[in-house]
Formats: structure tokens, sequence, C-alpha cells
């Protein structure tokens, strides 16, 4: 399963949503979220979205997160307890500094696609 943090409950249910719809799949079914008193997820799902303080909860239960191929802090720059877990995780730092540098690289690039053109911007490629 891939799992993928939002920074905010609201962000997390309507992003899951959105992904959902346009995979034409049921919410809760390939598609799901995780949320405080609502878990919308089954065992078929295969993308979950969830707020950073649910995947916490979650580690400490599974600490290495065995369930997850692949987590995504997504709006990691929105520091909190939950997304600040290179500095607290027993793995070499080396990988969640990784995790967080290509985060910020990402960002840079999303702003990248945008320049100012006539006082407006314009999305470029």
């Amino acid at each position: 399963m891939v799992g993928c943090t939002q920074p905010r409950t609201v962000a997390a249910m309507s992003v899951s949503r959105q992904v959902a719809e346009e995979m034409d799949v049921t919410i809760g079914e390939e598609v799901g979220y995780n949320i405080r008193f609502e878990d919308c997820s089954s065992a078929r799902t295969v993308l979950k979205y969830l707020t950073d303080c649910m995947l916490l909860r979650e580690a400490l239960t599974d600490q290495l997160l065995e369930r997850y191929k692949v987590v995504i802090l997504d709006e990691a720059r929105e520091r909190t307890l939950g997304t600040d877990l290179r500095d607290r995780s027993e793995q070499p730092r080396g990988t969640w500094e990784d995790v967080y540098q290509s985060a910020k690289k990402v960002d840079q690039k999303r702003s990248d696609l945008h320049e100012r053109k006539d006082g407006e911007l314009q999305r470029t490629g």
C-alpha cells in the first residue's frame, strides 16, 4: 500500500475522494483515507491518504510501517510533530533526510512551472 500524509483532516478526505473519482473507483476500496475517528479504507486499499498524526499513531503499533511500500510526506514544509519523523527515527538520518530534501526539490520544481508574463502567472511546458 502507498500512504500519503496530508497536513489537515479536510485535505485527506477531499484529496482521497477526488483521486477515487478520477480513478473511477469507490472511496474506501482501492483509494481510502484515515483520519481521527474515521477509517475509510479496506483490505483492498492500495492508496491511503491520512493525516500525519494518524501515521504517527500507526507507527506506535508498527514501528517500521511494514504495511506500506511507500510513504509520501506531502506538504512536509508544514512541519508538525507527525512530519518531523526524521528527527525521531531510529533509522539512519540519511533515510528521512533524503525524503525531506526530495520533497523540497519537488516543491521548487513546482514553483518553476510558473513564470511571470505580463503581470500574470503562466504555466510553462
